[in-house]
């Protein structure tokens, strides 16, 4: 399981000079971040997730390269051998027991410009993590000025080695956080890939909208940009053109698919994302069309910008 990213505006190898302070500026805690993301390492991860007010833990072997990171579940035993794959854009999984994958696009989107813009980013201390010194930082929302992560940057290699994700209501949603962590190690790359005959989930159901008329937002949420180019991508009842907005930290989905014969226009009420138990689904019908937005975020501002389409 990838942790939230931050990048710099510039890109910049190795770690930047702190401060006259002592403490790093923002610009040096997002190098320091920037450098993390391509260092080598091999640890074991606590999670703790907490979807509607329950408390699961996990426990997780970590490898990453190459801006790639392989997470394989060890703890509980019902997840023990599940496998989750970050690659760039692409998120792979593997289910106990199986041997293909799921594909998806990652919950990760990297927009350096965007993050300063939406965001303050400041050092607030210094602990110790994993038995390495880390940098205490918050990230907050500059819209709300409520805490969106928390993060505990290695001050010598950038790395996150624990990060608390907050929802857009300020609830504490998950907790990653290293046990170990090794830096000599370098994972083999065979670890990161996947033949393509192993994976599934690109397979074609009913026709996806066409691209060039499936409607757009004329509202977006502040700071929110729209990312990367239309993709299909198979749904329970259809394939659909999947939309990505992004403000530098949190992604926003819009899928857009036909209507299913038969299947009610009626508007749903929003209701918790599948994939992502703490973030809302609000969905909304135009013409033939289901238009279904996923985030974390206020569900007024997911049904002003669903309702928005044209």
């Amino acid at each position: 399981m990838r942790i939230g990213a931050l990048v710099a505006a510039v890109l910049f190898l190795g770690a930047a000079p702190p401060a006259a302070s002592g403490s790093p500026t923002p610009s040096a805690l997002l190098q320091l971040l920037e450098a993390g993301n391509r260092v080598p390492y091999q640890g074991t991860q606590q999670i703790e997730m907490f979807p509607q007010g329950r408390r699961v833990c996990a426990t997780a072997t970590v490898a990453h390269m190459h801006r790639s990171t392989r997470t394989e579940i060890q703890a509980p035993a019902r997840l023990r051998g599940m496998v989750i794959l970050e690659r760039g854009r692409e998120r792979l999984v593997r289910r106990p027991g199986e041997e293909r994958w799921q594909a998806s696009p990652s919950v990760t989107i990297l927009h350096p410009r965007y993050i300063l813009r939406n965001y303050t980013i400041a050092a607030a201390g210094s602990g110790q993590i994993a038995g390495q010194a880390a940098w205490i930082v918050p990230v907050r929302s500059r819209a709300t000025g409520k805490l969106a992560r928390k993060l505990w940057l290695d001050r010598q290699t950038g790395v996150v080695l624990r990060a608390e994700h907050y929802s857009w209501a300020s609830r504490l949603i998950y907790v990653t956080q290293f046990k170990s962590i090794d830096y000599t190690a370098r994972p083999a790359a065979s670890q990161f890939e996947v033949p393509a005959d192993q994976i599934v989930g690109e397979s074609p159901l009913p026709a996806p909208p066409d691209p060039s008329a499936v409607p757009k937002p004329t509202y977006l949420p502040p700071g929110f940009r729209p990312v990367g180019k239309p993709q299909q991508v198979r749904m329970r009842r259809s394939t659909a053109i999947h939309l990505r907005y992004a403000d530098g930290l949190n992604v926003l989905s819009a899928f857009i698919r036909k209507l299913a014969p038969g299947e009610s226009p009626k508007r749903r009420p929003p209701s918790p994302s599948g994939d992502q138990p703490f973030s809302l689904a609000i969905h909304h019908v135009k013409g033939d069309l289901r238009i279904t937005l996923i985030g974390d975020l206020n569900p007024v501002e997911l049904r002003k910008m669903a309702e928005s389409f044209e």
